[in-house]
């Protein structure tokens, strides 16, 4: 194995506000993002590679239930023993001692064997795949299980780098893990289709293995600490009470996590509202769907976020923060103004455009398949959810950043019920809609969570609707969308990408060419327009931005 790229440890220094400290937070939340979008996008091609290759069903088999399977035992044995170990306190005095934590971290172990024989004895139990595919399916849950636990054996390592500030070797070791399991499945299934279940398999107890592996050849041989230092002692050391109740008090909270995060794959895995080939389309749509929600607005939400906790002091009375309500209420407004053009030019273009989009990714088989036409209306109203998650974004932010302790709790509440009551609904939606369901169900749970946002905001700006108008453009821009988009379906500009499958490669570059030139000149004209319209917005981007840079700067003299 090479040599690893050097991993920057930054040592923290005594004091309660530390500086070091707040470096290594900054970078750890620089890196993290980094991770995120790189393993976005290894995922992305991987799968536009794999599309080309396997059968809708066992895409369904691997991306949605092996995968959830994964995911479930992962988390749910670990992430408790994460949160109450990984963090260090910035208290000098801190009596909790190194070989503890190893101990109570080693409990993963165990606890993974326990958790992952229940999940994988219900995931058995489930509806069967077809009888060619069962041995497979077989095999992947047993890999999946060891994987669990043999990652679990180097979760000492992770904690020990966690509470260290080895900030880059968690992302240097998970992008090799994914990156792995990437190569690893997409050359298996190139190599031989039909055996893509075992090629996933095999990824995975391949990947896991170097992960763990990794851990601990950089401890050891690199960084030059004893193999000790990792293993639990627990004939010479008692177990740290205290750290374990903590970690028992994280687990409830976990589990509830885990499901409410990924519900619609457990009620797909759990109940028969749609078959394995359409779960299979459906999280590839999900995944691709959801690519702007991830790379783009979740950073914005977060830098949102920050803003707005600058400005508002959430321990501090409203009377008291008269000027910073209105400044932050202002800069929301703006900011939700901007989400929602961005977004209704995703929507427009992304509906109008999803069928060559598809074509592009997955290939034509794909696209003029059986679930073709449910592949692009799933698409189509992923475009439509965008707005939802775009506008809720900001809202939410805004919300977290000015509410009371007090307040936020009843606001977890609400979404706790929420999350339960999405469930019930997503149940009836596949019924009556099918796969679209669980789209429909996401945009009436998002638009549930902005009027509850945006109460909670009309009351800090005595006015709801007020508010609410200053987040709408003006009303010619809102009509230059509907033209455009009753353009694009009158003409059927859309709809030129069906030729693309009668014709030579030749002609399917040329129709694709003149169809992305057509639709991006239309484009152009219309950011134009925009842009000429909300100068007001245009300048208050523009002032942020120098905002930022002047602060860049003034920190570069510091």
């Amino acid at each position: 194995m090479s040599k690893a790229p050097t991993v920057k440890k930054i040592t923290p220094s005594s004091g309660s506000l530390n500086p070091n400290r707040l470096q290594t937070v900054t970078l750890s939340a620089a890196y993290n993002i980094i991770l995120q979008i790189s393993l976005r996008v290894v995922t992305f091609i991987s799968n536009a590679f794999i599309l080309r290759y396997i059968s809708q069903d066992v895409l369904g088999l691997i991306n949605v239930r092996l995968l959830l399977l994964y995911t479930t035992i992962q988390f749910t044995s670990r992430e408790a023993f994460r949160r109450s170990c990984a963090p260090k306190s910035v208290d000098s005095k801190e009596t909790t001692r190194w070989s503890e934590v190893v101990n109570v971290t080693y409990l993963t172990v165990p606890f993974s064997v326990i958790v992952g024989l229940f999940f994988c004895t219900v995931w058995y139990h489930l509806e069967q795949p077809e009888e060619k595919y069962v041995l497979h399916y077989w095999y992947g849950m047993v890999s999946i299980f060891s994987s669990v636990v043999i990652e679990q054996l180097a979760e000492s390592c992770f904690i020990y780098g966690q509470r260290n500030d080895y900030i880059r070797l968690k992302v240097v070791i998970e992008g090799i893990f994914q990156l792995v399991r990437c190569l690893t499945i997409s050359s298996t299934v190139a190599l031989s289709p039909e055996n893509a279940i075992l090629g996933f398999a095999i990824a995975q107890f391949f990947a896991s293995t170097i992960y763990s592996a990794s851990y601990f050849i950089y401890f050891i041989f690199i960084d030059g600490q004893s193999m000790r230092k990792f293993l639990p002692s627990f004939g010479r050391q008692s177990l740290n009470t205290t750290l374990f109740q903590t970690t028992l008090s994280f687990i409830q909270n976990t589990v509830l996590k885990q499901f409410l995060t990924e519900g619609e794959r457990y009620v797909m895995t759990f109940y028969p509202v749609i078959t394995l080939a359409e779960q299979g389309v459906y999280d590839t749509i999900n995944n691709l769907g959801s690519l702007p929600a991830r790379l783009i607005f979740q950073q914005i939400e977060e830098n949102s976020y920050l803003l707005f906790s600058s400005i508002v002091k959430r321990e501090l009375p409203i009377e008291k923060q008269k000027s910073e309500i209105r400044e932050s209420l202002d800069i929301c407004a703006k900011l939700v103004r901007f989400m929602f053009l961005f977004s209704l030019l995703l929507f427009v273009y992304g509906f109008n455009c999803a069928q060559l989009a598809l074509y592009l990714y997955g290939g034509g088989n794909f696209v003029t398949g059986s679930y073709g036409g449910l592949a692009v209306q799933l698409l189509q109203w992923h475009c439509f959810y965008i707005v939802f998650i775009a506008l809720n974004g900001i809202l939410e932010s805004y919300s977290f950043a000015a509410m009371s302790t007090q307040a936020m709790r009843a606001f977890n509440f609400k979404m706790l019920a929420l999350s339960g009551a999405f469930l019930v609904v997503s149940l009836q939606t596949t019924a009556s809609f099918g796969s679209q369901g669980f789209i429909i169900a996401n945009c009436l749970n998002m638009a549930l969570r902005i009027v509850i946002s945006g109460r909670f905001i009309g009351k800090l700006a005595n006015s709801t609707l007020s508010f609410a108008r200053q987040c709408l453009p003006d009303l010619v821009t809102l009509l230059s969308f509907l033209f455009v988009f009753l353009v694009l379906r009158s003409t059927r500009i859309f709809l030129l990408s069906e030729l693309l499958f009668r014709k030579s490669f030749a002609t399917v570059l040329q129709q694709s060419a003149i169809f992305v030139l057509s639709v991006g000149a239309l484009f152009v004209c219309q950011l134009i327009f925009i842009v000429y319209r909300e100068r007001d917005l245009v300048n208050f981007i523009r002032t942020q931005i120098l905002r930022r840079r002047a602060g860049e700067e003034k920190a570069k003299k510091l």
